[in-house]
């Protein structure tokens, strides 16, 4: 199975885009920004070249574009013409990718900026780590900022200490590279507890993670209680840490929760599958977490499952009888998105196109779970799959199966092939 993607990593869609009207040049000598939806929701326009920002003003001149994307190079010259820059009040979502050369203090700038109090989102894609005393000064100077995202870091304990050792009111974190030391000083932070989203990816250096001992300290602290949305991906969690993280009454009030990447196993599904305190998720991701059959029949039982709607199971170790457990679960009747993508489920084929259970799924993932042309087709003439909006067969050896799914479903399946090596 192909690696789950690292967390954050979003594709920008493109869009066609008339800048406004106004002051500036024509718009036939006016230099072409590429403006793309990034994050979901703003328009943005992405800057290949970020010394180069002030050429694009005039997209700011109406509500339309939201967003500044600023490629390399960047340094701190540039941000301090940013920083100075009118057009930067009317922006409220700014992305920085890889400054050139790397420069820990390069940020600085925005801190004392009168044009950035609009910031209301911002990420950094840098591998250089941010100095801890200029993190300090944007907390004090960026009052309003609610979203910060810390990608690419090599190590961020240091970064996590000094946001929570300073004045960010922020609702939203996403930092990358955070370990124990990191995630314990937000544990026993103040300034954690307007968190409602965290979400710490280990993938960048796996040496550097949370850890069963992390997990621990982040669910028992009293400041995160208002967390809704926590992500810890590829941090070195095992059953230890699944079993703190259902025990804890501060993170009761989850709704979306994913340990993607965390080899947890058995033990660990059957942790959360005790929980009295995560009966509130309507979104869990175990993507890659080694559960097996096992652990999904202690899920499967459990009231934990009864209200989750987004349920991903991706490369779990998962055949026909943990399957079997699901299909049959009273608690399972929430379900409306599925993702078994990765799973040996070669003969199941046919048990999936009879479960009654289908005709609630909007979205079911069978991406590389060696589904045949007989299941194939099964699929294709389930009287249950009426209302799936979105079949997604990747990389099956469906054959001849194939055109009796496009006939049934048309635009809503997906089967894309895999690529041959020698191609």
């Amino acid at each position: 199975m192909t690696p789950p993607p690292r967390p954050g990593d979003v594709e920008p869609e493109d869009r066609a885009y008339s800048p406004p009207s106004g002051d500036g040049p024509p718009e036939h000598v006016r230099p072409a920004a590429c403006i793309i939806e990034y994050p979901p929701g703003i328009m943005t326009a992405q800057v290949e070249a970020g010394d180069r920002f002030a050429e694009f003003a005039y997209y700011f001149e109406s509500d339309t574009v939201r967003g500044l994307w600023l490629g390399r190079p960047w340094n701190r010259e540039v941000i301090a013409r940013l920083a100075a820059w009118p057009p930067l009040a009317h922006v409220t979502h700014l992305i920085l990718t890889e400054s050139w050369p790397g420069d820990p203090r390069a940020l600085e700038p925005l801190a004392g900026s009168p044009c950035a109090g609009g910031l209301r989102w911002m990420e950094v894609r840098e591998p250089t780590p941010i100095d801890p005393d200029v993190l300090r000064s944007l907390g004090r100077g960026l009052r309003d900022l609610e979203t910060l995202r810390l990608r690419g870091h090599r190590s961020a304990d240091e970064e996590a200490a000094a946001i929570a050792a300073s004045d960010w009111r922020l609702r939203r974190l996403l930092i990358d590279g955070c370990g124990k030391a990191g995630a314990q000083a937000l544990a026993g932070s103040e300034a954690s507890s307007r968190l409602e989203d965290l979400e710490i990816n280990g993938y960048v250096i796996l040496p550097h993670q949370v850890g069963d001992e992390g997990l621990k300290t982040l669910a028992t602290s009293p400041h995160l209680s208002r967390l809704r949305r926590l992500h810890l991906v590829g941090t070195g969690i095992g059953a230890a840490g699944a079993a703190a993280l259902a025990r804890s009454e501060t993170l009761s009030g989850l709704e979306d929760l994913s340990l993607t990447g965390n080899r947890m196993g058995a033990d660990g599904a059957r942790a959360l599958a005790a929980s009295r305190c995560l009966r509130g998720l309507r979104s869990l991701c175990l993507w890659a977490c080694g559960i097996g059959d096992d652990g999904l029949r202690a899920l499967a039982s459990s009231p934990v499952l009864a209200t989750v709607e987004d349920l991903n199971l991706n490369g779990c170790s998962i055949g026909s009888d943990g399957l079997t457990a699901l299909f049959t679960s009273e608690n399972a009747r929430s379900l409306r998105r599925l993702r078994l993508a990765g799973n040996r489920l070669d003969n199941a084929g046919r048990k999936i196109a009879s479960w009654e259970g289908l005709a609630r799924l909007e979205t079911l993932d069978l991406a590389d779970c060696g589904i045949g042309p007989a299941g194939a087709r099964a699929l294709a003439r389930s009287r249950h799959t009426d209302f799936l909006c979105s079949l997604v067969l990747d990389y099956n050896p469906v054959r001849d199966g194939a055109a009796a799914l496009i006939e049934r479903f048309g635009p809503r399946v997906s089967l894309a092939e895999r690529e041959s090596e020698f191609d």
